[in-house]
Order: structure tokens, then sequence, then C-alpha cells
């Protein structure tokens, strides 16, 4: 995860940052992306990249928890609630709700 002080960054950086890294991930894979490459990318310096994350794959873990939280409405599923009986229906109700994130 990105280290605290990106939360501090205006929300446009934010996600200028991350869009642009989700971006490259998704068109070349993990081992694919070239950091320094990136980093130019996104007009920042190799410092100001180091100051908000420990490396690229803290990035990675950054882009693939937002991506997560974007479909996956894991608010909605207490685990305490879970008993068997109502297990598969409440994954279920989950998924659907997901693959309805994902569509919109």
């Amino acid at each position: 995860m990105a280290r605290p002080r990106f939360a501090n960054l205006d929300l446009d950086t934010r996600h200028r940052i991350l869009e642009t890294a989700a971006e490259d991930f998704a068109a070349r894979g993990f081992e694919g992306v070239s950091l320094n490459q990136l980093i130019d990318r996104l007009g920042m310096s190799k410092g100001s990249f180091y100051y908000y994350f420990d490396d690229k794959a803290d990035l990675f873990t950054t882009v693939a928890d937002l991506a997560w939280a974007m479909v996956l409405p894991v608010e909605k599923l207490d685990l305490e609630t879970l008993k068997a009986e109502n297990y598969w229906s409440s994954l279920e109700a989950l998924m659907q709700e997901a693959r309805s994130r994902i569509r919109a």
C-alpha cells in the first residue's frame, strides 16, 4: 500500500497517478512495466515517487486494492453474519453486485 502521505495529495493527483499506473499494468503486466518509464509518463521525479511508494510492487498493490474496492463491495459483507445456511447466498449476492458495478 502507498505510504500514508499519499493520501495527503489532492484527489486529482492521486487519481492521475493510479489511473496512469493501472493503464500501464493492464497493458503490459507487472513485469512489463518499466518503473522509470512510468515515472516519466507521470511527470514525477524518482524522489517524488519513492516519497509516496516503496517500489513498483507497492504501487501495483495500491492500484489493485483500489480496483477491488471499486468492484467488490466488501463493506456490505459482514463476516460475523456468515453462517452455513446463508454463506453461498451471501456470496452470490455480493458477486451479483460486483458484476453490476463492472458493467456500470
